[in-house]
C-alpha cells in the first residue's frame, strides 16, 4: 500500500502554543484551583491529559458560561480563557473578581473578532457564516446584537435585508473558502452593498486547498476529533469532492477490513491532533498492512 501524508502534519503553532502555555500555567500555579472555561481546543484526548493534572474544565452544554464562572467562589482561582475566544460578557467578569486570567485565545482569532469591531464602528451590519452554539460564534455573537448568523443556504431566505444598508460578510476561522464562496454569491444576488472579509484561517485553508486537487487516492483518512469544525470541514470538502473518505482520532478506530483493499491511501490531520496520535495511527496502519 502506498502512503501518501499531506503536510504539514499534526497541531498548528496556534494550538502547540496553547497547549505549552497550559502546562506552563500548571506548573507555575501548583497546588492552586485552576478552571479551564471550555476545551482548550478541539481534541478530547489533549482535554483529558489537562483533566489529569487536576484541572477543571467548566464545559457545559446546558449551562451558559457567565453562570458556570459565577459559580467559582474563591477570587484566587487561576481561570485559563480557550483558544476559540471567549464571549464579551464572561471576559468583563473574569477580568473584574478574580485575581490571575489568563487568555489563550488564538492571535488569528483576535485579529478577527477586532475586524467585526471594526466594521462595527463603521456602521456595517454583519453577516457571520459560522456554525451556532461553537465558541467562536459565540464570542462574534456578543460583540453586537444584531449580528446576523448564517449556517447554510437556507438561512439567507429567512433574512430580511435593508436596502439602504452596508453589509459585510466574514466566516468562522475554519470554514472553508469553497462553501464560504456559495454563501457569498447568494448574498450578493439580494444585497447590493456586499463586502466580504476572508477570516478563514491561512493554515485551515492551506490544509483545505489539498482537497481541491487530490486525484489517485482510493481512500482519504482525516486524522482529526469528531468535536473539531476543522476536521469536519475537511470530511464535508471531500465528501464533496466525491472523495471516499473517513475521519478518526486515535488509533482504536484503525481495523484491519478498512485497508484490505486499500492501494493507494492518503492521510491528511486537522489542526487540534498532536503529531504523536498522527505518528502512532500511521504505525498503527503499517502494522495492520502486514
Amino acid at each position: 500500500m502506498q502512503i501518501r501524508i499531506l503536510q504539514p502534519l499534526g497541531w498548528c503553532a496556534g494550538v502547540k502554543s496553547a497547549i505549552n502555555n497550559v502546562h506552563q500555567i500548571i506548573n507555575k500555579h501548583h497546588g492552586s484551583s485552576i478552571y479551564l472555561l471550555g476545551w482548550l481546543v478541539h481534541n478530547k484526548s489533549i482535554i483529558e491529559e489537562i483533566k489529569r493534572k487536576r484541572v477543571t474544565i467548566l464545559h457545559d452544554n446546558f449551562q451558559n458560561k457567565l453562570a458556570l464562572v459565577k459559580s467559582i467562589k474563591s477570587t484566587n482561582a487561576v481561570i485559563v480563557l480557550p483558544t476559540h475566544g471567549t464571549t464579551k460578557e464572561v471576559l468583563t467578569y473574569v477580568n473584574k473578581y478574580f485575581k490571575y486570567v489568563y487568555d489563550l485565545t488564538c492571535k488569528k482569532l483576535c485579529r478577527n473578532f477586532q475586524i467585526v469591531n471594526d466594521l462595527i464602528k463603521k456602521d456595517y451590519q454583519i453577516i457571520y457564516y459560522g456554525k451556532r452554539n461553537h465558541p467562536e460564534t459565540n464570542v462574534i455573537s456578543s460583540i453586537a446584537p444584531n449580528i446576523i448568523i448564517v449556517e447554510n443556504q437556507d438561512d439567507i431566505k429567512r433574512i430580511k435585508f435593508g436596502h439602504l444598508k452596508k453589509y459585510a460578510l466574514i466566516n468562522q476561522s475554519t470554514f472553508s473558502e469553497n462553501f464560504t464562496s456559495k454563501i457569498k454569491l447568494l448574498l450578493s444576488q439580494r444585497i447590493k452593498h456586499l463586502t466580504y472579509f476572508n477570516t478563514t484561517c491561512p493554515v485551515t485553508s492551506f490544509r483545505q486547498k489539498h482537497l481541491e486537487h487530490l486525484t489517485k487516492t482510493e481512500l482519504l483518512l482525516i486524522i482529526g476529533d469528531k468535536s473539531s469544525n476543522n476536521a469536519n470541514q475537511l470530511l464535508s470538502l471531500a465528501k464533496e469532492k466525491k472523495i471516499k473518505s473517513k475521519l478518526i482520532s486515535n488509533i482504536n478506530q484503525i481495523k484491519t477490513p478498512l485497508f484490505t483493499s486499500i492501494k493507494r491511501l492518503t492521510i491528511i490531520t486537522a489542526t487540534s491532533v498532536s503529531p504523536l496520535q498522527v505518528h502512532q495511527i500511521i504505525n498503527k496502519i503499517k502494522t495492520t498492512k502486514r
